[in-house]
This record gives C-alpha cells, sequence and structure tokens, in this order.
C-alpha cells in the first residue's frame, strides 16, 4: 500500500459535509425554501470541529430572521389572528430545527441515534427531501470498523492523515450507492402519499405565506349564475361551510377559544420570564464574565415575544400605516388530492353520526389537557421564581486551567492523635527490635511483654500505657497527658539496642 495524494481522500471528506447539510432536509415541509437553505448552509459550515460549537446560535439566527419575515407578512395581511398564528408557527419550526441540531450532534455517536431526533418533524410534516435526510443521518453513524479506523473522514491535508492509505478500487466503488440510494429515496417520496398534519395546522391558523393586499374599492356584481331548477322553483339554501353540527355547544366553543388564547399568553410570557432570569444568572456570575454563546440565544429569546406584543399592540392602536393595492382576496385553501386526506375525510364522515362526532366532545377534552397544561406552567414559573440562585460556569471558562494543587492537610494536633500517634511509632520501634505484637493482644499487654524483656525500658513503656488506655477504652486525653506519651515514645525509640 502506498500513500494517497491529498486528492484521493478529498470526495470522501466531502461526503461527510454533504451528509451535515442534508439533516435539515427533514424540515423541507415546514420550512420556506430560503430558511431551509440557510439551515443546510449552517450545517455544512459546522461540519468542521473548530466551528461545531456555533451550530446552535446559526442556527438560532437563520430561525429568527424567518419569523420576523413571517411577522412581517403577516402584518401586511391586517389580521393580528394570523400574526399570533405565525409566532407560534416560528416556535414550532425551531423546536423542529433545535432536533435537528440535536441529530447532527448524535449522528456520529456509536450507537448512531441521530435519526431518532429527526422522526418527529419527519412524521409532522412528511416530505421526499426527509427521506434524505434519514439517509444522511444514517450514513454519519459510526460503526465498529470505522472507530477501529479513525481515518474514514480524514485525509492528509487535515494533518491527520500520517498513516492513512490509499483506499482501493473495489472499496472506493461502494461510494456509488449513495447517489443512488439517494435518487431511489426521493422517488419514493414523490410517489408515496403523504397527509401533512403541518399544512393543515398552518392552514387553520390562516398564517400568511406571501404578501397579499386587498382593494376594497367598490367592484361590479357578478352575474347571476342560472339556476338548474324548473322555473319558478327556488333553490334549496346551501349551508355554509362553517355551520356549526346539530347539537353544537356554543358556550362550550367560547371557553375551549378563550383557554387557547390564555394559553397562548401564558407561553409568551413564560418565555420572557425564563428568559429574563437566565439573562440575570448570566450577567451576574461571580468571578466570571458572562457567557456569550448563551447570553445571545437569550436575547433572541426574549426579543421574539417581545416584537410580537409590540406588532400586536401597535395594531391595536392603529400606528401601521399598511398601504393596499390592487388585489385579490386569497382563494380558500383546499385539502389535496391525496388518498390519504380522503380515507381521512370518509372516516369523519363515517363516525359523524356517533357519539364520537359530537364536538363537544373534544371542546371537553380540549378543556381538560388545557387545565393540566396551565397547572404544569404555573408550576414550572412557580419554581423558576422561588428556585435558589446558583452561579453557572460554562465549560470553556474552566477546561483552561491548570490542575488544582491543593495543600498537604494540617497535622492534627489534638491530645488524641498525638497520644495514638506516640504509641503507633512505639510500635513499629519494637516490631522492628524483633518483638512484633500478636493478634490476640492489647496494647497494654503488649506492652508489659515489652518491659518483661527490657526491664530498663519498664519506666516509659508503663507511662506510654497509662497514657494510651483512654485512647483504646474511650474517655478524655489532656495535653499533660500528650506530651508524657510523646516523651516516653522518645525514650523508647531513643534506645536502639535495649
Amino acid at each position: 500500500m502506498t500513500k494517497s495524494a491529498p486528492a484521493a481522500a478529498g470526495p470522501t471528506r466531502h461526503w461527510r459535509t454533504v451528509a451535515f447539510a442534508a439533516l435539515p432536509l427533514v424540515l423541507a415541509g415546514m420550512l420556506p425554501l430560503p430558511a431551509l437553505l440557510g439551515l443546510m448552509a449552517v450545517f455544512a459550515l459546522t461540519a468542521r470541529e473548530e466551528l461545531l460549537p456555533l451550530r446552535p446560535q446559526l442556527s438560532l439566527l437563520v430561525l429568527a430572521v424567518n419569523l420576523l419575515v413571517t411577522l412581517w407578512l403577516a402584518v401586511q395581511a391586517g389580521d393580528q389572528r394570523s400574526m399570533v398564528g405565525a409566532f407560534f408557527v416560528g416556535l414550532v419550526q425551531m423546536l423542529a430545527a433545535w432536533l435537528a441540531v440535536q441529530a447532527a450532534e448524535r449522528a456520529e455517536d456509536a450507537r448512531g441515534r441521530g435519526w431518532l431526533w429527526l422522526l418527529p418533524a419527519f412524521v409532522l410534516a412528511p416530505h421526499p427531501l426527509g427521506l434524505l435526510s434519514q439517509g444522511a443521518a444514517a450514513l454519519l453513524r459510526r460503526s465498529a470498523d470505522d472507530r477501529a479506523l479513525p481515518s474514514r473522514w480524514q485525509s492528509p491535508e487535515d494533518g491527520q492523515g500520517a498513516g492513512y492509505e490509499q483506499r482501493p478500487e473495489h472499496v472506493r466503488a461502494r461510494w456509488l450507492w449513495l447517489p443512488v440510494a439517494a435518487v431511489l429515496a426521493l422517488l419514493a417520496g414523490l410517489l408515496l402519499p403523504r397527509a401533512s398534519l403541518w399544512e393543515q395546522a398552518v392552514a387553520y391558523m390562516s398564517v400568511t405565506e406571501q404578501v397579499t393586499v386587498v382593494d376594497n374599492s367598490a367592484r361590479p356584481a357578478a352575474p347571476e349564475a342560472p339556476t338548474s331548477g324548473a322555473p319558478g322553483q327556488a333553490e334549496p339554501p346551501v349551508p355554509p361551510l362553517d355551520s356549526p353540527a346539530p347539537g353544537f355547544n356554543h358556550n362550550l366553543s367560547r371557553a375551549a377559544l378563550g383557554y387557547l388564547d390564555l394559553i397562548s399568553v401564558g407561553v409568551m410570557l413564560a418565555f420572557i420570564l425564563y428568559a429574563l432570569t437566565q439573562l440575570r444568572r448570566q450577567l451576574r456570575r461571580p468571578g466570571a464574565p458572562p457567557n456569550w454563546r448563551q447570553v445571545w440565544p437569550l436575547l433572541a429569546l426574549l426579543a421574539l415575544p417581545l416584537s410580537l406584543l409590540a406588532v400586536i399592540l401597535a395594531a391595536q392602536f392603529q400606528a401601521l400605516d399598511v398601504t393596499v393595492v390592487d388585489g385579490q382576496h386569497p382563494p380558500a385553501l383546499l385539502p389535496p388530492a391525496n388518498p390519504l386526506v380522503a380515507a381521512a375525510q370518509r372516516v369523519t364522515q363515517a363516525l359523524a353520526g356517533t357519539p364520537l362526532g359530537n364536538p363537544n366532545l373534544y371542546d371537553v377534552l380540549f378543556l381538560l389537557l388545557g387545565s393540566l397544561f396551565l397547572l404544569a406552567l404555573l408550576a414550572w414559573v412557580w419554581q423558576l421564581l422561588t428556585a435558589r440562585s446558583r452561579p453557572t460556569f460554562a465549560y470553556e471558562d474552566t477546561r483552561e486551567a491548570g490542575p488544582v494543587v491543593t495543600s498537604a492537610p494540617a497535622p492534627d494536633l489534638a491530645p488524641l492523635h498525638r497520644v495514638r500517634a506516640a504509641y503507633a511509632r512505639t510500635e513499629a520501634h519494637l516490631a522492628g527490635l524483633g518483638l512484633t505484637r500478636q493478634d490476640s493482644e492489647t496494647p497494654a499487654e503488649y506492652l508489659r511483654r515489652a518491659a518483661s524483656r527490657w526491664p530498663n525500658l519498664s519506666a516509659p513503656l508503663a507511662a506510654l500505657g497509662q497514657a494510651y488506655a483512654p485512647v483504646r477504652y474511650g474517655g478524655g486525653v489532656s495535653d499533660t497527658q500528650a506530651d508524657t506519651a510523646e516523651a516516653a515514645a522518645g525514650a523508647i525509640v531513643g534506645h536502639t539496642t535495649p
């Protein structure tokens, strides 16, 4: 095997960048094209290890710009409900982008669970390009062979391929399955039916995707269409599309709509409170400057709901000057001609005559779930307000610090410890002279046996045994007793040849 040229490993390294750039494609059914391309550029740029910490911040920047543009389009529509709907649509888009960021951070783990983080967004808004995103997450997974051969994504020009060997042609040819699999996944996604809950939710909230201006000037009345019935016979009235079903409870529906508004305001206030609390902790870090990599996302999180509230107040007090030019009202959004949607409509029509088709049941269910959500939100706010402030330190603030040098503990000069140390020193000295303590002997018996062997040391041995008795059997030891024990131990150790 010979060393490869720098260009030989170039395509392999670029496949990693392409795979990371393909991860945000799972959001193709939720994001407009400019925001999707911006996220793909961010993921491709942060595929390099030195730019990896910037991935959440840059992704948040792209989604924040997208949300501001969406709010501006909602302002052009002149409807406050569209602005509120656009705000929450933007929040869900940010949450989906956060899932994509988590998938990118876990894509190269040993277990390769990155695709699980992409699955919720793919289920919420299925799109053919979402299959490419799942395939990219599977491609980035490192197997046992990849961990044993870490040069899979490396090349000699990175300074990490000193032992990089050129792959044979049949090994490099295995990468040809990637474009083939991508084309097959794209074709499968185009041919398979898909029912996007995201499109239905956006259509329900009337979120404006493009600027539509309306001219309210007088228009000539449209000619009446000829009736198909016999002359003189009136046509049966056609019920409006939004007419309530039989047995519909208006009070219950108004209560559910009021709960929805209350939850919306509560979520916005919770975002503001959380951002303010975290900013306060970051700006008041003891002994360390603020961690700006965490401050900027908090500022964005604080600015988004405040900007929405400012736009709503400006529209409420007619502070916005929206120029109206010639145009038409947008046509009503029709359900897509999809087999799954048609099947769902048939099931809905079949359930209309059953208790499950009663809309009051779902209003009550929403009220119960909304109450639980509000209680959980209030509990979280209470915990946030009553939590004890603890200093937070970022990892990058301490990773360059040197090893912590701890000084030796100060010697314990308590009398009890001094007597114990004196006896231990004496026992070690006597063991060196050939007199070891038996397992069945007490310290007093051991010292008496030493005194019988060396009678000239009987006095200091007796004094040491008397001072050590409170240590073994409990009791107070004075400084005088400790001085006596140390003096006796010194006298015994001083006689090396008794």
